[in-house]
């Protein structure tokens, strides 16, 4: 059985179409993303960004480690000292570092880290594995410092309202330590919203690190971003736009489908 020939089908005995895509001509092909080509790379946007979201995805989970890691600890002391001064130093620590700007925390930490006391790379991914995951220290804190903020803020307000319900207070009278209260019943209240945020942010972060990866020239595709509209790059901004996208809606299906 023979295919009728195709009026885009090459004359036989002609070179082939420069222009075809590759998946097109592939054993089972057909199905691709044309994204356009970015003049500024010289390279298809759909390669691009195939190329530079899992640059991305390291920073997003680097950054949601740091927010679990200060977020939470924050939250649950604050929540379990509330009204005392561990409380009120939480929370002006949490206001403070969501109303700083990403560029005066990432100069002030590049300034201290990496110039001053030299123990961590100013910039760039490395070379090594070793200094591809010292180089991810830094911008990784920036992000995260600013998402612990508001994840501080809700352990904070779920432990309290834990602690202060009926289960708590039977624990408390039982003999259970104040510890083991707060682990028990003030943290496990807070796990289904903290697992809510830090998914959410996951894929916001994909996307929305536009500051952070151009000071610490991340390759991802924050910065590609910023070399896309500088240089008027519509192909390239509109890949990225997209890609940020699909990652928030990817996101938000996870967060329903878990929830």
């Amino acid at each position: 059985v023979h295919r009728a020939p195709r009026p885009s089908d090459p004359a036989p005995g002609a070179a082939p179409d420069p222009r075809a895509h590759a998946s097109c001509s592939a054993p089972g092909g057909g199905l691709h993303v044309d994204l356009g080509t970015s003049f500024v790379y010289r390279k298809p946007v759909a390669a691009l960004v195939w190329e530079r979201f899992p640059r991305s995805l390291e920073l997003a989970f680097g950054a949601l480690i740091v927010q679990l890691v200060i977020g939470v600890g924050a939250g649950v002391l604050a929540g379990a000292r509330r009204g005392r001064r561990a409380d009120d130093a939480v929370m002006g620590a949490a206001l403070l570092g969501a109303s700083a700007p990403t560029f005066v925390i990432g100069a002030g930490l590049q300034h201290i880290l990496a110039y001053r006391l030299r123990l961590l790379p100013l910039d760039g991914v490395g070379k090594t594995a070793t200094e591809h995951l010292l180089a991810l220290v830094l911008p990784s804190l920036v992000l995260g410092i600013y998402g612990s903020a508001l994840l501080a803020r809700v352990t904070r307000d779920q432990v309290r309202a834990a602690l202060a319900a009926d289960p708590a207070r039977t624990a408390r009278a039982k003999g259970a330590s104040g510890l083991r209260v707060v682990l028990a019943h003030g943290l496990r209240n807070a796990l289904v919203p903290i697992a809510t945020l830090a998914v959410l942010d996951v894929g916001a972060l994909v996307g929305g690190a536009v500051v952070t990866e151009k000071m610490f020239r991340w390759p991802g595709l924050g910065d590609m971003a910023v070399t896309a509209i500088v240089n008027r790059d519509a192909a390239a901004t509109a890949g990225v736009a997209l890609a940020a996208a699909v990652a928030v809606a990817a996101a938000s299906i996870l967060v329903d489908v878990l929830a």
